[in-house]
Parts: C-alpha cells; structure tokens; sequence
C-alpha cells in the first residue's frame, strides 16, 4: 500500500504474463465489493431441485425462480475490512 498515492500493488503469480501494477484504493474496492445475489445456497440440494429449463434461465423471471428455489442469500464478495494496528 502506498500511502501517499492512495493506491496497491497487485501482483499475479504469473508475473511473467501479468506485470505488478498500482490501483488507486478506490478502484480496486469498487471492483472488489460486488454483490452476488446467490451467494449462499442450499447446496446441493437445491440444485436437483431445479426443473431442466432453469438450469439455464433465459429470462429475469426464470432466474428470480431459480433464485427462488435454490433458496439464494445475497452475499458481498470478494473484500475485507483491513485497519492499521498501532
């Protein structure tokens, strides 16, 4: 973290692929901070309880009933609350 640009280093482990680059705190938690409207489930049973045409929802309809069935919480992914430690 680097304090006076408000930004982190992000490193992939195939550095030779992807090199180090800064983003700006702001950015990184935007990206980090979705919300998955299925992140928590009945698993796995809920699944088998899907008819074969919700496996793959073709409409908002279909996947609110699947959400439905599969008895979906929303769920924040993807960050943490970090704090310095004096």
């Amino acid at each position: 973290y680097d304090e006076d640009s408000d930004s982190f280093l992000i490193l992939d482990v195939a550095k030779y692929k992807y090199p180090p680059v800064w983003a700006p705190a702001a950015l990184l938690y935007n990206a980090m901070a979705g919300v998955d409207l299925c992140g928590v489930w009945n698993s796995p049973f809920g699944q088998s309880k899907l008819p074969k045409n919700l496996r793959v929802p073709q409409s908002e309809y279909e996947w609110e009933v699947a959400r439905i069935i599969l008895d979906c919480q929303p769920l924040h992914r993807g960050y943490i609350i970090a704090s310095r430690i004096e």
